[in-house]
């Protein structure tokens, strides 16, 4: 879930300047649009009409694109294209008077505080998130390192009982595919390894009383230095590398995947706290805006301009 709290005030601070605004050059400019699909249209039945009766009408109309038909999907093209311009600065005025509304309230230093808050949270979140995936790409690229190993070492084995180049060059690819998947696997445990101490940081600063237990959980020993994988003796030891590497990360997965799902609960929370504390203002602040448009501009945007961020 995102969520930008904007500068109070937009462009001007001025709610009925910013009206203008859309009032202005950007409903002109759907209108236009709208004009312009209209005129499309009628010419498109009137080219119809032309070929009514014509043995090649119904042919023309399955298999043809006409320059008529081509008009039609530009100009309704345009229009969404205006339309959603219109929308998304209406959107943003609302949003910005929202803002405004809500700072000159008494619930504007409660909001405020939320909103840093939310912000701290959404931060932990993201540390949290990346430090999941890091784990997860370690453990999946040391199980497709065990496999290319594994594969590898079979055709080796397959090349020392052979005397087919065939063979023998099976054997050379497979053994570059496997070492090409121990750097993947290495690089991927190295990221690891990089990202965990940050969330462990970041959980030190965490608002609970106690998070000794949260942070000893990140800490992970690995059974094998994978800085040191060019250095094995065979494929066998690198597909025990793999395994025993892969298994002794599992536990950090758990629980890195319920400090996430935490992690995104206390933001969600978070964020319903401040979209409850704004719903009034934003409700009020979107009444404002359509009370200064015209009864056609109104009209068009109503359905479409819901409140909220």
């Amino acid at each position: 879930m995102s969520y930008t709290q904007d500068k109070v005030g937009g462009s001007g601070g001025d709610l009925l300047a910013d009206c203008g605004h859309i009032a202005g050059a950007l409903a002109e400019a759907f209108q236009r649009a709208d004009a312009e699909l209209a005129r499309a249209i009628t010419e498109q039945t009137g080219d119809k009409a032309r070929r009514r009766g014509k043995a090649v009408a119904s042919l023309i109309d399955a298999l043809v694109v006409t320059p008529a038909e081509c008009a039609v999907r530009s100009a309704a093209e345009a229009k969404s294209k205006a339309f959603e311009k219109l929308r998304h600065e209406a959107r943003a005025v609302t949003r910005q008077e929202t803002l405004r509304r809500v700072a000159e309230s008494d619930q504007g230093a409660l909001h405020e505080a939320k909103m840093a808050l939310w912000s701290r949270r959404e931060a932990r979140f993201e540390v949290i998130r990346s430090a999941a995936w890091a784990c997860e790409d370690a453990i999946k690229a040391l199980g497709q390192a065990q496999s290319a190993c594994e594969a590898a070492s079979s055709t080796e084995l397959l090349d020392a009982m052979s005397s087919s180049q065939m063979v023998s060059w099976m054997s050379s690819a497979s053994t570059f595919r496997a070492r090409s998947a121990m750097q993947s696997a290495a690089e991927a445990v190295d990221h690891l390894r990089t990202v965990i101490p940050s969330c462990v940081a970041d959980l030190r600063t965490d608002e609970l009383d106690d998070t000794t237990d949260l942070v000893l959980d990140l800490v992970v020993d690995l059974p094998f230095d994978f800085a040191s994988w060019s250095n094995l003796a065979a494929l066998s030891d690198a597909v025990d590398a793999c395994r025993t590497t892969a298994a002794a990360l599992g536990p950090l997965r758990v629980r890195l995947r319920g400090l996430r799902e935490d992690a995104a609960r206390m933001k969600s929370l978070v964020f319903q706290e401040v979209m409850a504390i704004e719903a009034p203002f934003a409700e009020q602040a979107r009444d404002a805006l359509l009370a200064e448009l015209g009864p056609d501009l109104r009209g068009t945007l109503e359905p479409h301009l819901e409140p909220g961020p």
